[in-house]
């Protein structure tokens, strides 16, 4: 008996090793090369797959190099440096291949069209996030799907109505005119007409604090420990991108997850309830960053904005419903977004086997649409796609290109940027109130380095030139 016992258990463990082992070829040898063959029969090709690796690799070698490259100022045509391996292999297998994050199988393009189908298909869904980045920024509605999107939408929806808008202007004025004030005595301070200023690290302070005002009653630095901690944690994300995710390896006590729990921890226990804005508040810090170099570098449409708020505003604190008839501080904040939007690109994955266009794509094959490319198309927005020139958005988003849906700085459809008309708003009254006061050159000091951090950031500060706008004249 005992040793029919004992050579059942042999079995039955040999079993589950041979399970294992054909596990393992299935999903790290047999269907990469699979897939791949199918690919290549509908005209797509890539960087070569790797065991375990895929191309991240490569992504992590091209990623480090280009992390040391600064830019032309004049040069707005950043994907060499923001995403240099969509950069390299669009140029090496054209503007459809196939890539590999790990052991995930990914189709990367940039024809708006595509994206169109994709986003409003229902069939593709927002991809499982790697644990670094669930600790980063949680499981929030741009991470949900189906029902439980649904539902955490209706609860999100009334608070970004129209009247809920208004109302938080207030808030805009009140801290923008704080900051303006802060900029004024430091040149006082300093004796001087015209001062420095890192208008990166203000306008983070500035919609924190507008976040930390509108979501929690309170200020900056009641909020100052948690956004340090989610702040480390991005960065934490950021070094881990491109590492390979091996099931599990969350759980381990290693040094690298202690201290991420940690951070976790402190961020979940310290006003919960402003965090998810932050990444919001940096994005819109970002883009007003990007804004005000953009108009750093083109006194021309400075000017003009400027007189646009001064026609429309005169000296005073806009009301809300003036902010939403500025059309060419309009026009040049699309053009921001345009040209440096915060999202660069962004994945989803098929949750049946689907065509799109000409594609076949298997279920639980990956989509990443490729915003930085889209945006910069000489197909779409003609030879001076890679110039600064709000007039493309003088007759609206749809008709600024080619394509309709050539902009997609906010997605599309129904599952768009939920805080969009926020961020648009909170971005006219700062741009408003600043240009009504100052006159903006740009610093000498200043290094073109547009960074990859989750988010487009300028890697080493926008520092400008301040100048309050009589003195200016």
């Amino acid at each position: 008996m005992m040793s029919y016992s004992y050579l059942g258990i042999v079995m039955a463990a040999l079993a589950v090793l041979i399970a294992m082992i054909w596990q393992f070829c299935w999903n790290v040898l047999w269907r990469p090369y699979a897939l791949t063959k199918s690919f290549e029969k509908q005209g797509i090709k890539g960087p070569p797959y790797n065991i375990f690796y895929g191309s991240l690799r490569e992504m992590e070698s091209l990623r480090k190099a280009a992390y040391e490259m600064i830019l032309d100022t004049n040069c707005n045509d950043i994907s060499q440096k923001v995403l240099p391996y969509f950069h390299k292999w669009s140029a090496e297998y054209g503007e459809v291949f196939l890539y590999w994050r790990g052991l995930h199988p990914t189709i990367a393009i940039e024809d708006p069209e595509i994206a169109r189908q994709v986003f409003k298909s229902g069939f593709f869904v927002k991809p499982e996030m790697p644990p670094t980045l669930l600790a980063f920024g949680g499981l929030g509605l741009g991470q949900l799907n189906g029902q439980d999107w649904v539902r955490h939408r209706t609860i999100l929806n009334p608070a970004f109505t129209v009247e809920k808008l208004k109302v938080m202007t207030k808030t805009f004025a009140a801290l923008t005119i704080d900051m303006i004030d802060n900029w004024k005595n430091k040149a006082l301070i300093a004796g001087q007409q015209s001062i420095t200023i890192q208008v990166s690290e203000e306008f983070k302070k500035l919609t924190s604090d507008i976040i930390a005002h509108i979501a929690f009653g309170s200020s900056y630095a009641e909020g100052m420990e948690a956004f340090k901690a989610q702040k480390e944690l991005e960065r934490h994300c950021l070094a881990t991108s491109t590492n390979i995710y091996v099931p599990g390896n969350q759980f381990l006590p290693t040094p690298s997850n202690l201290r991420m729990w940690k951070l976790e921890k402190k961020v979940k226990n310290s006003l919960s309830r402003i965090i998810l804005g932050r990444i919001e508040s940096e994005s819109t810090a970002n883009l007003l960053s990007w804004t005000i170099f953009l108009l750093s570098l083109h006194q021309e449409w400075q000017e003009r904005v400027r007189e646009e708020v001064l026609r429309e505003c005169g000296m005073g604190i806009p009301e809300a419903d003036v902010l939403t008839k500025l059309k060419e501080v309009n026009m040049v904040l699309l053009e921001t977004l345009r040209l440096y939007g915060a999202v660069m690109d962004t994945d989803r994955e098929a949750a049946k086997d689907m065509k799109i266009g000409n594609l076949m794509i298997p279920k639980g094959v990956r989509v990443t649409i490729q915003f930085v490319k889209i945006h910069r198309s000489k197909e779409y927005w003609g030879d001076d796609a890679n110039e600064f020139n709000p007039l493309r958005f003088k007759n609206g988003v749809s008709q600024a290109a080619r394509h309709p849906n050539a902009f997609i700085a906010f997605g599309f459809g129904s599952r768009g940027c939920i805080g969009q008309n926020l961020a648009m708003l909170e971005m006219k009254m700062v741009l408003s109130l600043l240009l009504q006061q100052f006159s903006f050159s740009l610093s000498p000091e200043y290094k073109h380095a547009p960074a990859n951090h989750l988010t487009l950031q300028p890697q080493y500060g926008v520092p400008v030139i301040v100048k309050p706008f009589l003195l200016s004249k």
